[in-house]
């Protein structure tokens, strides 16, 4: 091709890049009509560097695509693990699985920019799990790099094993506003990110586990802008990295607002009139208290809560009218808030006592039923926004994993991708356990991963070859480590995998031979 060619292909590419038709037609694809856009593909090409981003995201982003595909019409999963480090995720690829996850609870343990370790908080920079992801995508490409060149010198230890596999990353609540979650979406691109999951937590709450109740959410509508957040800066990229939105609904307990009405019928409200204080009131006349204590007070709260008999503005409303005029009321609140849907009620002449103030937290918080119906009310509601959706459960209970499956799926399509954070709790027989994975794949969880299983797999091996060197010097390390590694063909114990082949012809290349006579 001719200089001159050359350039009108590349000018080409950027006016195509550029071009508010070439954004739409890209939109028009399988993969990203489904999304709701409010905004224009006039806007995303104005806000566009002058020249194309080109990232490995979008490839990897395509290659997640096809494995999900895959397994959804297969009625099968891709099921991983997490990887802390690039040996991981090296072995891994070996083993050929199809994705990779990198978690945020991994990095808070192991690898943070300001070596500040601890649970998962999320209380880490916002470049944290992005560093690590291109920490792995990076070593990746470089024993891709390895590979091609053994096959360029028809060496016989080439593989065709693809050590491009997808990470999948933790973006947790998108760390602050529109703008972080943009930001932070940036550096996910750059990475090489195939995936990224985010949540409905409001950042600075979260508290650590599955299994632990009373988190705060942020109303719907909120999930949607960040997830909306996450889109339009992928669009912006013009990346195909795939967005995975997650619910803690199951294990919440409050929620920031009563703004959004399909969050009402989940808020609670005190139920009982004779109360004359609220719960703020309550815990605040029990820390002025003498000798009052963290306990003194957290009784308070309990007392308060189970004087309230807290019910939903619903339920309410039900105890207090006739089925007919709960009918009514019914279809007339139809999408209002609680704050509006109240007012119908009194309207319509039911006389009734609910109060969401009294009962709001001394954060400012407003009480919420979290349950499976929640979780997916918000995942449904998020349909148009995500390509994978994924409630976090705080214990394996297959009827409700059926449940949202169900509902999920007759309400976004057979079609939809689902996700899940496999546990330890799965009960039964060797056997069912082994195949629970597969039966959790023909309900559409096209996608189950553990998170920290790959760094327990590595405490145990580490802990395994060390107590053996320490008890049997080298002996130890070639009956443990060597050994057993060699009959399994684990290819970081050779000299392949550290790349001198590579490094050698490198310099060769750049050596003049001639120089040297």
């Amino acid at each position: 091709m001719s200089n001159h060619s050359k350039a009108q292909v590349e000018q080409a590419f950027v006016d195509d890049w550029n071009s508010p038709e070439a954004i739409k037609a890209w939109w028009a694809t399988p993969e990203q009509s489904f999304f709701h856009r409010p905004y224009t593909a006039e806007l995303v090409a104005s806000l566009r560097n002058p020249f194309p981003d080109s990232t490995a995201s979008s490839a990897q982003g395509r290659k997640l695509r096809a494995v999900f595909k895959k397994h959804q019409e297969a009625g099968t999963a891709s099921v991983t693990i997490g990887a802390i480090d690039v040996i991981t995720s090296h072995v891994m690829a070996d083993l050929e699985y199809e994705t990779i996850y990198v978690s945020g609870a991994a990095c808070s343990l192991t690898d943070t920019p300001t070596l500040e370790f601890g649970a998962d908080m999320a209380d880490y920079t916002y470049d944290t799990v992005p560093r690590k992801v291109a920490q792995l995508h990076r070593s990746q490409v470089l024993h891709t790099r390895i590979n091609n060149f053994l096959k360029y010198k028809k060496d016989p230890r080439a593989t065709d094993i693809d050590y491009m596999v997808p990470l999948i990353a933790d973006a947790d609540t998108g760390h602050g506003n529109a703008t972080a979650n943009m930001k932070l979406a940036k550096l996910f691109v750059e990475a090489g990110a195939a995936a990224i999951h985010l949540d409905d937590q409001v950042p600075g709450t979260k508290k650590t586990g599955a299994k632990t109740a009373g988190r705060v959410l942020v109303p719907v509508s909120e999930l949607v802008n960040r997830l909306l957040a996450l889109k339009f800066q992928f669009d912006i990229m013009g990346s195909e990295c795939l967005i995975i939105q997650r619910t803690d609904a199951e294990t919440a307990g409050y929620i920031t607002s009563t703004i959004d009405p399909r969050d009402r019928p989940y808020i609670l409200g005190s139920t009982n009139p004779t109360l004359s204080d609220s719960l703020v009131a309550a815990i605040a006349d029990a820390a002025t208290a003498p000798n009052a204590t963290n306990a003194s007070c957290g009784n308070a709260e309990d007392a308060w809560v189970a004087s309230a008999s807290l019910l939903t503005l619903d339920e309410t409303v039900q105890k207090a009218a006739t089925p007919e005029l709960y009918a009514q009321y019914l279809e007339k609140s139809k999408d209002k808030t609680v704050a509006q849907a109240s007012r119908i009620a009194k309207e319509l002449g039911i006389d009734f006592f609910w109060d969401c103030e009294a009962s709001r937290s001394r954060e400012g918080w407003y009480r919420y039923r979290g349950n499976i119906d929640s979780a997916i009310m918000r995942s449904v509601a998020c349909d148009k926004y995500a390509d994978v959706l994924w409630t976090r459960t705080p214990a394996t209970v297959v009827a409700d994993l059926e449940k949202y499956a169900t509902e999920v799926k007759k309400q976004c399509g057979p079609t939809k991708w689902l996700g899940y954070n496999l546990a330890m709790d799965v009960k039964g027989t060797d056997e069912e356990i082994k195949t629970f994975t597969g039966k959790l794949g023909k309900m559409g969880y096209v996608w189950q991963f553990l998170p920290l299983a790959g760094m327990s797999a590595l405490a145990v091996g580490v802990e395994r070859g060390a107590r053996a060197i320490r008890d049997e010097g080298i002996l130890g390390l070639m009956k443990e480590v060597y050994a057993p590694g060699k009959q399994a063909d684990v290819s970081v114990l050779g000299v392949t995998w550290k790349g001198g082949d590579l490094s050698d012809a490198t310099v060769a290349a750049t050596t003049l031979r001639a120089s040297l006579n």
